[in-house]
């Protein structure tokens, strides 16, 4: 028990010490996380009002095999934790071409198939200090803008954005609706396009983060922009914030165990288990005898029946059975319910010619003329077997 006690405490203290610390500093725009900086909040908000918001898993390659019959099923991209490929930003520009619905969060290298940029207004002191600040804020009030869209037309330098303009030729939209400008500066729209697909693009992803949408005005302003369009499903990308088809706690324990001292500690400690039960599996010396355990033989149960049915006080029963049995055997036509079992053990005597026969019938006779025991059981059933052998042998020709 001592030993048990100092690996559990070594464990717990290794557990502490190697604990992922500043877990709410997680600031992946993704429905999974409840954290400051997650968006499990518009998915609740959402479903509120009836909308089903599911997870994409898997990347957008296969979208050009899918066509968007329903408009009001729109496909998001949020502020994705690793860029999406120029293919894959294709295949959403030609969703939305085929009537699509698509929502892009924050910045994204998708918005570059629309003729959009997302640049940031802030430094980076200056949107940690908003974002603490969001506290302050009146619930019908929307933070400070963290970021601005640009169309490519008025950037004074296009130098950055052009190449993937050029790998992503930029649709024109046949309308364009301003959700919000600040300052001059667009912070959300909406592109429609003659095809019946629109595009909502959201310059601040961080007005779908739970810390705004909770403690801010702009919770009722997001929901309102996406409801707008009678929308009834929502899905959501979440195999570019890491949430894959392949990812698994198994994976991301290995993982773990690869980058961080303390799984190595574990690996060394499951080798060390390892290697120590290979040792103790291996034999020093010459092999220790087993026990011999013998069978028991088919008297040594009758003597316990034996013995269960004298306890019981039905060993008198045990031996008028038995000759019933022997009576049921032999018997060409079915015996009489009246007829006694010493009667037709007389019968039987007669017609048996051997000595040994007679002789076994007369030993069961006389178990059933008295007050039967466990013994007298096991007598009684010799007896019946020594019949039963008798009447089985071939009778003697006589010469």
């Amino acid at each position: 028990m001592g030993l048990v006690a100092v690996v559990l405490a070594t464990a717990a203290i290794l557990g502490i010490l190697n604990a992922p610390e500043g877990l709410s500093s997680d600031s992946r725009l993704s429905t999974r996380l409840t954290t400051p900086g997650g968006a499990s909040a518009i998915r609740a908000a959402l479903s509120h009002y009836g909308v089903n918001v599911t997870e994409r898993r898997r990347s957008w390659y296969d979208l050009g095999r899918f066509r968007a019959s329903d408009s009001a099923v729109m496909l998001a991209v949020l502020r994705p934790a690793k860029p999406l490929a120029v293919q894959e930003s294709r295949a959403l520009r030609d969703w939305v071409s085929g009537g699509g619905s698509l929502l892009l969060a924050g910045t994204t290298n998708v918005t570059g198939c629309f003729g959009y940029a997302v640049t940031t207004t802030m430094t980076k002191e200056r949107v940690l200090r908003a974002g603490a600040l969001v506290d302050s804020i009146p619930d019908d009030v929307l933070p400070p803008p963290r970021a601005r869209l640009t169309h490519f037309h008025h950037l004074a330098d296009d130098t950055t954005n052009s190449p993937l303009s050029r790998l992503c030729e930029p649709r024109t939209a046949s309308a364009v609706e301003v959700l919000w400008l600040r300052n001059k500066d667009t912070i959300a729209l909406r592109l429609r396009y003659r095809s019946g697909g629109s595009v909502l693009i959201i310059a601040d992803g961080d007005l779908l983060s739970n810390q705004d949408l909770r403690r801010t005005g702009a919770g009722p302003r997001v929901v309102g922009w996406l409801l707008q369009d009678h929308l009834r499903a929502l899905v959501v990308d979440e195999f570019h914030q890491g949430y894959g088809n392949t990812s698994s706690l198994s994976g991301a324990a290995l993982a773990w165990a690869g980058r961080d001292p303390g799984g190595w500690l574990a690996i060394q400690l499951v080798a060390a288990a390892l290697l120590a039960l290979l040792i103790a599996a291996i034999r020093f010396g010459p092999a220790v005898p087993s026990i011999v355990r013998r069978r028991r033989s088919p008297l040594e149960h009758l003597d316990a029946l034996a013995a269960g049915l004298e306890r019981g006080r039905a060993a008198g029963t045990a031996i008028r059975l038995l000759v019933g049995g022997l009576k049921r055997r032999l018997a060409v036509t079915p015996a009489k319910s009246g007829e006694a079992a010493d009667r037709w053990l007389d019968e039987l005597a007669l017609r048996i010619q051997t000595e040994n026969g007679r002789e076994a019938i007369k030993r069961l006779h006389q178990q059933l003329d008295k007050s039967a025991t466990g013994a007298d059981v096991v007598r009684a059933a010799n007896a019946l077997e020594d019949v039963w052998e008798t009447l089985k042998a071939p009778t003697p020709q006589p010469r």
